[in-house]
């Protein structure tokens, strides 16, 4: 094509880290895992770097964390998780440990998707909006008093 030398092309993905610590915040685990970014997640993406068709509302960012128990795999066309459980955490105040790179991190405290957690995903709304990406994790056995930090890494590489 005409006028595309030297383009560089961008690479859409990231990874999180899972620690499971007990009542007494003995880690009992801890794992990274890699995430599929899915097709929403790639088009709300662009919408925040150039803004909504129509000239609509600048979609949320992402920086709520979901978990769930199913262990299905991630595809593209997912929009949610498959069996979410306990309440979204939100990251407020997101880091940026290197270029092109952010980090949000939430904890699920005692009480908080108590189950067999299988699953994560990185949301834009407390309770809908569109996922970014998904992972199966674990499975982690989290008892009423466990507390889940998850530390999301999305990246444009």
């Amino acid at each position: 094509m005409k006028g595309t030398t030297g383009l560089n092309e961008v690479t859409v993905k990231g990874e999180l880290t899972v620690i499971h610590t007990d009542k007494d915040g003995k880690v009992l685990a801890e794992d990274i895992y890699k995430n599929l970014v899915v097709t929403a997640g790639k088009n709300v993406g662009i919408q925040q770097i150039v803004g909504a068709a129509g000239g609509g509302a600048q979609p949320a960012k992402f920086n709520y964390v979901g978990i769930g128990t199913d262990n299905t795999a991630p595809v593209t066309g997912d929009t949610d998780l498959g069996v979410e459980i306990g309440t979204r955490e939100q990251d407020t105040d997101p880091s940026f440990p290197s270029t092109g790179r952010g980090e949000v991190e939430v904890t699920f405290a005692a009480g908080n998707g108590t189950g067999t957690i299988e699953e994560s995903g990185l949301f834009n709304d407390p309770s809908a909006g569109t996922m970014y990406a998904r992972a199966l994790i674990g499975p982690y056995t989290k008892g009423a008093s466990d507390a889940l930090v998850i530390k999301w890494r999305p990246g444009l590489l």
